[in-house]
């Protein structure tokens, strides 16, 4: 089972603002998925860390080390 993490930029909309979060997730599943929101959305390993309101997500982005 593999340990490795991704960090993950969400920005939301929320009462006519935007509110960024930063996590770290499970990356095992993450080559299994073309989009980024689907991984977000069906992973079941991401699914038993977080939720992730998807009607208020504007953006997800990868993030590298640096980030």
């Amino acid at each position: 089972m593999s340990k490795k993490r991704v960090k993950v930029r969400l920005l939301f909309v929320e009462d006519g603002g935007y509110h960024a979060e930063v996590v770290s997730l499970p990356s095992k599943g993450l080559s299994s998925f073309d989009r980024l929101v689907d991984f977000l959305q069906e992973d079941q390993d991401v699914l038993k860390e977080c939720f992730v309101d998807v009607d208020r997500l504007c953006n997800a982005q990868l993030l590298g080390d640096d980030d």
